[in-house]
């Protein structure tokens, strides 16, 4: 049996096999399953809904609906979809990727962090003093990530790292864009603790990003309950393609070295730990 601290640094790749559902699932049980679900009352799920372009330049709806069920299944007792856009209209961005069908359906609220309010939150890290995030978080008590990751033609990659600014409001992260975008990404961190992470690799940008760009299939889904970790790999991945955009070295993405330098990934001694199944 793997212990817990050796749970946060596993990464499974989960093979694509035609049922989606159940790839997931299998994906979270090699990772230490749904245990971390017991007590809770609320579930937030952020997926990437930075735009409607369609995926990877947006999370799947089928994707969301597989994790959607699997959550319910294993005793989250409140589900909510939470999210901000680049857009103005965000209800809008959502209607067009297909977000409203799905919550609808499952009868699971939407939340658009903007319409909720924001609150300052002190961050203390080198490139980010004071952050405005969503009220949303403060009312749950588990957070679920939907990532899609990718090549970012502004922050080099986008994954579970970078899915947090979908947390702070609007006008600020923008501003982030003009410098040190990717060291405030990290430091953003710091104030953000998914409890889980699922991340849709069945296609994936190599290049360009992140709405549009050239385009890979690996086929896979990661899941993991470290953020440097499952970016890591995701970041591997991408480099498996000739033609990527991104550095030779993992570490060396400047998000991924930040995060690391302020603990957000293993500690002395420890590894991560792919797990393909």
């Amino acid at each position: 049996m793997v212990n817990e601290q050796a749970h946060m640094l596993l990464v499974s790749r989960a093979r694509i096999t035609g049922d989606l559902r159940s790839d997931v699932a299998r994906a979270v049980e090699v990772i230490g399953g749904w245990e971390w679900l017991s007590g809770a009352e609320t579930v937030l799920v952020k997926p990437n809904y930075n735009s409607a372009h369609p995926p990877p330049g947006s999370t799947a709806t089928d994707f969301l609906r597989a994790v959607l069920l699997l959550l319910r299944e294993h005793g989250a007792e409140k589900l909510i979809v939470g999210e901000s856009t680049s857009q103005l209209n965000h209800r809008k961005v959502m209607e067009q990727a297909g977000v409203f069908h799905v919550t609808q359906e499952l009868d699971v609220p939407v939340v658009v962090f903007d319409e909720d309010g924001w609150e300052n939150v002190t961050v203390g890290g080198q490139y980010l003093k004071r952050v405005k995030l969503t009220r949303t978080l403060r009312r749950v008590d588990r957070v679920v990530y939907l990532c899609c990751p990718k090549a970012h033609h502004a922050a080099q990659f986008t994954g579970s790292l970078k899915l947090g600014m979908g947390f702070v409001s609007n006008w600020r992260r923008t501003l982030w864009h003009f410098r040190h975008l990717q060291e405030k990404i990290a430091d953003l961190n710091l104030v953000l603790k998914p409890d889980l992470i699922v991340a849709d690799m069945r296609r994936t940008f190599i290049a360009g990003g992140p709405a549009t760009g050239e385009l890979r299939e690996p086929d896979l889904l990661l899941a993991s309950r470290n953020r440097v970790a499952i970016d890591v790999e995701a970041i591997r991945i991408i480099q498996s393609f000739p033609g990527h955009s991104l550095p030779d070295e993992a570490g060396t993405v400047t998000q991924i070295a930040r995060a690391t330098e302020l603990g957000l990934g293993p500690g002395e001694g420890m590894t991560y730990q792919s797990v393909e199944v």
